[in-house]
């Protein structure tokens, strides 16, 4: 008797590749097996969810129970989801903030910088239809072939995007916190591709932090956390199928979070600033200044307007304000400009990295 193998969660896989679904050469259910991903470093099991659609109605047919003729599953008028949850790492992070931002520029030359500006009006949010749009697509794969247990969700992108970074949490190190919302999910497969597992991260960690300002002034930062909600809502309604056509439409953004800050002057004038209805930019880099330029370097902008503060009770005096990202008359709402020497734009050879 043949002898049974008994998986284990760590014999899975996940990763992470770009790519939208009309065009050759993408990321559909008819090619996704083959093509090449990046590991995604999750600590968890993560679990893809179907959203399968189960029909049940009870229809006069003399039984007084559900009856096999009357039901069914599919997939259609769902979304299937899922949520990543993992280190912010130097060569998956501006896969996941480009299908959040969906507005991006791609420096010509190495470092690569990228600049991501949220997509806020008609002129500047692509068309999806059209190809234009950072999609991604998700793949699970497990180790043993001959299963079919491989699945993907193919072209994602974030309704909400999480970036956090605090000294007592995940290793001290910045983590990506990505819920998505794909187009269709597909399972029963055998990932053929490439999985590129590599040899080192470069993370990004709250001891290496350059510095925090706000409106300028330099701060001393204990944590913080930027919630980017996309809203993103699949037109004309999810679950289209491998072969239908979807958009989707991003109605509006929203972007908050809370930062925890050492009690000082400049603290002290940005809870003022709550009271007077006063925007004041944070700015949070890595690096040697609050300019990107250099490989690993990025810089997150919020303009901030703040609406709470706490105290930390902690023995030192600190405060945690909380604010909404605002869009000001010179200043973007919410904006990331990060490098990383990978040039997406030849990589890839899509308009969204042009």
């Amino acid at each position: 008797m043949a002898a049974i193998t008994t998986a284990a969660e760590r014999d899975f896989k996940y990763g992470v590749c770009y790519g939208n679904h009309a065009t050759a050469g993408d990321f559909d259910g008819i090619t996704w097996q083959a093509l090449g991903a990046t590991l995604i470093p999750v600590e968890e099991p993560i679990d893809f969810k179907q959203n399968v659609a189960m029909r049940r109605p009870f229809r006069a047919n003399t039984h007084r129970v559900a009856y096999y003729g009357d039901t069914s599953n599919d997939k259609l008028g769902v979304s299937p989801t899922v949520g990543i949850r993992c280190p912010a790492v130097d060569n998956i992070l501006d896969l996941f903030l480009g299908s959040a931002f969906q507005v991006v520029t791609e420096g010509a030359a190495s470092p690569f910088v990228k600049n991501f500006v949220l997509a806020d009006s008609a002129a500047e949010a692509p068309s999806f239809t059209g190809n234009a749009g950072c999609y991604l697509t998700l793949i699970k794969a497990g180790q043993i072939a001959a299963n079919d247990d491989d699945e993907a969700i193919c072209s994602a992108i974030c309704s909400k995007l999480t970036l956090s970074c605090y000294p007592g949490q995940h290793d001290g190190r910045l983590w990506i916190e990505a819920d998505m919302i794909g187009r269709y999910h597909q399972d029963g497969q055998n990932y053929t591709g490439t999985m590129a597992v590599p040899t080192a991260y470069t993370y990004y960690n709250f001891a290496d932090l350059g510095g925090v300002t706000i409106g300028g002034d330099t701060v001393t930062c204990f944590g913080f956390s930027v919630t980017i909600t996309t809203n993103a809502k699949p037109i004309p309604t999810g679950g289209s199928g491998t072969n239908g056509t979807l958009n989707f439409v991003l109605p509006h953004y929203e972007v908050s979070g809370e930062i925890d800050f050492l009690y000082q002057t400049e603290v002290m004038d940005a809870m003022n600033a709550e009271d007077t209805d006063t925007l004041e930019q944070i700015v949070i880099y890595w690096g040697a200044s609050s300019t990107c330029t250099s490989d690993n370097e990025m810089v997150i902008k919020v303009n901030a307007k703040f609406n709470d503060d706490s105290s930390q009770g902690n023995e030192e005096a600190r405060r945690v304000l909380k604010f909404d990202g605002v869009k000001g008359a010179s200043a973007e709402a919410c904006n990331i400009d990060f490098a990383n020497a990978i040039d997406r734009g030849t990589t890839y050879a899509a308009q969204f990295w042009g």
